[in-house]
């Protein structure tokens, strides 16, 4: 009789360690799948400041080149600039 006791005990410890090692396998995919969500969205930032870097210097190159000040891309600190020439009252 003890044999039949002890053979049920290793079956029911057989299945248990099946049911842990399902939970331990569900809750590692869900890990999986959170690093590569992570992963994607740190790729889609990375993707985002390299396009905005772009678009300050492409800004930045056509000012220098150029020397004409667009008021909707240059606010001129007017303590430090000099007035445009058209803005010249002596004239």
């Amino acid at each position: 009789m003890s044999s039949d006791r002890e053979r049920m005990r290793d079956i029911q410890a057989a299945i248990n360690r099946i049911e842990e090692q399902y939970k331990i396998a569900g809750l590692l995919t869900a890990i999986d799948r959170k690093i590569e969500a992570v992963a994607r969205q740190s790729d889609r930032t990375k993707q985002f400041k390299k396009g905005l870097l772009q678009r300050i210097f492409v800004r930045v190159v056509t000012i220098k080149r150029s020397k004409e000040i667009n008021c909707d891309e240059y606010h001129p600190n007017p303590r430090t600039t000099k007035p445009h020439p058209s803005q010249n009252p002596n004239r």
